[in-house]
């Protein structure tokens, strides 16, 4: 089985070192992915990233970035296959497209395996790695009030420990007018709807809830048949045919036999390949008359204008219905 991979923008490795050795000391079975998007192995490098039991995309202002188009496709490429996790490295915005991954922010990180940030981290790597949703970073809160609990005389930190509590119970979260009408606006099944609440209201109410809503989407093939056009060549014989008085009347009569042509044309292009008709018309016709015994005779030079359908195979996907 694949290990765990860790793979960042080459402008931040220098950075991500301290994290690899941070998560090495803690017994994962790590690979550090070094290659970048713009190298010539960078297939190789995409194929060893989807293959991992869990992947860790670090998130910078390179990543973000010009260079970092690939980087980020490859990030929605394993987040879709529910094997990617997101570690902030600086406060670079998260486009909505990612907004679904659990995010661990390393921003305050101060390079000890043992912090609180690490652990969060370790936590959510073997989570994914074994198949299941990654908890949510406990590090900040922690912290936050362990500052509280040192800033303030006792009595006051005590006061605020409850506060803490009383906000983790979920008693005073009251969402906002606009997290509440974003939240109300979601579609049953929509998890486009779902990640762009989540891009606007990442640290809301409905957070964790929304990211459970993702963590419970299901994906299935479906055929759609699309519209399209087709063109093919098509050709009118005067040969044989009853002339007419003049050169106009001659047109019209090729022109209506060869709307028939084209309609049988683009119905045998159809069943040949499995499509479905829709209609054929004559376009970019041109006229070669003469006189004959009988009067005046066309042919037709031009094509046919094949209106058809044609399957293509989708990835939709459900999310969890609230």
């Amino acid at each position: 089985m694949s290990p765990i991979v860790l793979i960042a923008m080459p402008a931040d490795h220098d950075r991500v070192r301290n994290v690899v050795g941070a998560l090495t000391e803690s017994d994962l079975d790590i690979y550090w992915e070094r290659t970048g998007p713009e190298s010539p192995r960078w297939k190789q490098a995409t194929v060893r990233v989807l293959e991992a039991r869990a992947t860790v995309f670090f998130w910078s202002a390179a990543a973000q970035g010009p260079a970092g188009a690939r980087y980020r496709a490859l990030a929605r490429r394993a987040l879709a296959a529910g094997k990617a996790i997101c570690v902030r490295l600086e406060s670079a915005p998260i486009p909505p497209k990612l907004a679904g991954w659990t995010t661990y922010d390393l921003r305050g990180w101060r390079a000890r395996a043992s912090s609180l940030f690490m652990l969060d981290i370790v936590a959510g790597v073997k989570a994914k790695a074994a198949g299941l949703d990654p908890p949510l970073p406990r590090a900040p809160r922690q912290l936050l009030m362990r500052r509280i609990a040192i800033a303030v005389p006792s009595g006051v930190a005590a006061i605020a420990l409850l506060v803490g509590l009383y906000r983790d119970v979920g008693i005073d979260r009251i969402a906002s007018t606009r997290e509440a009408t974003d939240w109300a606006r979601i579609r049953p099944g929509s998890c486009s709807d779902v990640r762009a609440f989540l891009a606007a209201h990442s640290e809301g109410v409905h957070a964790a809830e929304a990211q459970a809503l993702l963590s419970s989407r299901t994906q299935r093939v479906e055929t759609r048949w699309e519209a399209t056009e087709r063109p093919a060549s098509l050709y009118i014989s005067g040969m044989g045919e009853t002339g007419a008085a003049s050169r106009a009347a001659a047109e019209r009569a090729t022109f209506d036999r060869a709307v028939g042509e084209a309609e049988r044309r683009c119905r045998f292009l159809a069943d040949a390949a499995s499509l479905r008709y829709v209609s054929g018309t004559p376009r970019n016709v041109r006229y070669m008359c003469e006189a004959a015994d009988s009067g005046i005779v066309c042919d037709l030079h031009g094509e046919a204008a094949c209106r058809i359908r044609e399957p293509n195979e989708v990835i939709v996907e459900t999310c969890g219905s609230r």
